[in-house]
């Protein structure tokens, strides 16, 4: 959310100064963008989010394209820095920017829940357009921005083009409204868990000390007067709770956003730290714990060997994590006790 919150403030900012519109202040463009994606935000449901992530989506494949066709006009390979593939203090950041761009699996559950025919089948296929749709939209701007910027890209590589550039922006216009509508995306899953937390820690105590279920009024309640409601979606709070959680989580994101100096630096640090946690430690940790169950089905040294190899590439990507996170800790530090 910090992230998402930080490029839309850049791109509104970058538009405003192409139609010559002055701003009160540096972070009014993150607080405007905190505003409008608010009241997407408070929508329980991540099906109601349907039409405004199909609008993003179409905005994102623009931009892309609008990218794309700015490296084909000016692109080339000529004065390209020697030498062309280098490896450098910054390969663990860049690496762990990697990791946090295909990080979808925190919505899996949540996506999985509002499917109007929920089978695993089905997930499998939206997943793997998902993925196939990343891969081809991240080649074609990385592609295109090497070619035209070569070592001189920005982080956020809309801040390389000009405010006279037209095509480009209209593309920050998008890139405003696309992220605007898919920052309630991120927000979604971690609120969930959180009343989920909260259910099991306070609610589920309170509910097996009681004799009667008149006798309290609990916080998290539903109209179909359980636990879970609609689809497995899990406990549903009141609507004050619900109101009060949403606006915590998008001030605290929006005070960080405010406080951090660099897009690049947030999705660093959460590519180094939770994505690595979500997407590889998680995964690999659980799939070794039922290795053993397999043995009958393959030999023991098989399973050693797999195991091995599961925890190497494990130490890797934490190795690659601690770098990276140490590395965009210090960038922070460094900028705030002003030595850069």
């Amino acid at each position: 959310v910090v992230g998402y919150l930080l490029v839309i403030g850049k791109a509104i900012g970058g538009l405003c100064e192409a139609l010559s519109i002055g701003l009160p202040s540096q972070g009014f463009p993150i607080m405007l963008a905190a505003g409008f994606a608010l009241p997407l935000a408070l929508f329980r449901d991540i099906s109601s989010l349907a039409y405004s992530s199909l609008l993003a989506i179409c905005a994102m494949v623009y931009v892309c394209m609008s990218i794309t066709y700015r490296g084909i006009q000016s692109g080339t390979t000529e004065n390209i820095p020697e030498p062309y593939v280098r490896i450098s203090s910054d390969f663990c950041s860049s690496a762990t920017i990697v990791f946090f761009a295909y990080n979808c699996h925190v919505n899996i559950f949540s996506i999985y829940s509002s499917l109007q025919y929920p089978l695993v089948r089905r997930m499998k296929k939206v997943t793997q357009r998902a993925v196939i749709l990343e891969v081809v939209l991240y080649l074609c701007v990385s592609t295109s921005g090497y070619l035209m910027f070569h070592d001189k890209t920005e982080g956020n590589i809309l801040q390389n083009f000009p405010p006279t550039d037209v095509v480009m922006t209209v593309g920050k216009a998008a890139v405003a409204c696309a992220l605007t509508a898919s920052l309630p995306l991120c927000l979604h899953p971690a609120r969930d868990n959180f009343y989920l937390l909260f259910y099991k820690t306070f609610y589920s105590k309170k509910k097996s000390t009681v004799d009667t279920p008149d006798s309290t009024t609990p916080l998290l309640g539903d109209s179909n007067g359980g636990g879970n409601s609609g689809k497995g979606r899990g406990p549903q709070p009141t609507l004050a709770f619900h109101v009060v959680v949403t606006l915590t989580m998008m001030s605290s994101a929006l005070f960080l956003a405010l406080n951090v100096p660099g897009v690049s630096i947030v999705f660093s640090f959460l590519g180094a730290t939770a994505c690595i946690i979500i997407c590889y430690a998680l995964p690999i940790i659980m799939y070794i714990s039922v290795l053993d169950q397999r043995a009958v089905l393959a030999s023991r040294t098989n399973i050693w060997l797999s195991k091995f190899g599961l925890w190497s590439l494990l130490a890797v990507l934490v190795a690659v994590g601690a770098v990276s996170a140490t590395d965009s800790a210090w960038q922070v530090i460094s900028l705030i006790s002003g030595k850069q």
